[in-house]
C-alpha cells in the first residue's frame, strides 16, 4: 500500500490508468470536488477494483434536513 498526499485534482491525473485495486480519495467535500475526484479515479481502478469514499453520513444528514 502506498499513501499519496497532495491535492487530488493535481495528483490523480498523473497516476497510471487501470493500475489500482483500491482508491480512497479524501479530498474536497463539495459536490463539484467529489464529482471531479470520481471522474479522475474511475480510469485508475482496475476491473473489479474498489473506489471508496467517506463522509457519506454528512451528505445523508444534509439531504434529510433539506426534506424537512
Amino acid at each position: 500500500m502506498e499513501i499519496l498526499r497532495g491535492c487530488s485534482r493535481d495528483a490523480l491525473p498523473n497516476l497510471p490508468k487501470n493500475n489500482f485495486d483500491l482508491i480512497y480519495p479524501d479530498g474536497d467535500h463539495s459536490y463539484h470536488g467529489v464529482s471531479v475526484d470520481i471522474d479522475n479515479c474511475c480510469s485508475l481502478v482496475r476491473d473489479g477494483g474498489i473506489l471508496c469514499g467517506d463522509d457519506l453520513e454528512i451528505q445523508a444528514i444534509t439531504a434529510m434536513l433539506r426534506l424537512r
